[in-house]
């Protein structure tokens, strides 16, 4: 560090760009998990809110939450980002093995949340899935 000061016009500026990009939704997430699709485990982790990982043995984090009840894919989809999650926790804690192999098991509920999509209209009117903002269809 070269000991200059920052003046406080920096810092209020500073914290305004911060406050703006929280608001924005935008997450400066950093993602330790680097395996085989880290690049989804990544994405549905970022759209989602609410999960942390544990700190230590005893502290069990905090799974993410997905509502999942207007749609069968929308329970492949919650799964999938529960693996993601636990793929990154799992990275977190070195454990590599067992991060590759919640990131593997993520990737098939992916699948399987697409091979349920469709260009149709939901049947008698029913709601779209719930969960096409964190995993669309086409994804």
């Amino acid at each position: 560090m070269s000991g200059r000061r920052i003046g406080n016009g920096t810092v209020l500026a500073l914290a305004l760009a911060l406050a703006a990009v929280w608001a924005s939704g935008v997450r400066a997430e950093s993602f330790t998990y680097k395996g085989s699709n880290s690049d989804w485990v990544g994405k549905l982790l970022t759209r989602v809110s609410g999960w942390k990982c544990p700190a230590h043995g005893a502290d069990k984090g905090s799974p993410p939450q997905v509502k999942a009840d207007a749609c069968m894919r929308d329970t492949y989809v919650a799964a999938a980002v529960v693996y993601a999650w636990a793929a990154e926790c799992y990275a977190r804690q070195e454990e590599d093995s067992k991060a590759t192999a919640m990131a593997d098991e993520m990737r098939k509920q992916l699948k399987e949340a697409q091979a349920l999509c469709s260009d149709k209209a939901p049947i008698g009117g029913g709601r779209a899935c719930g969960t096409l903002k964190i995993y669309p269809c086409g994804g």
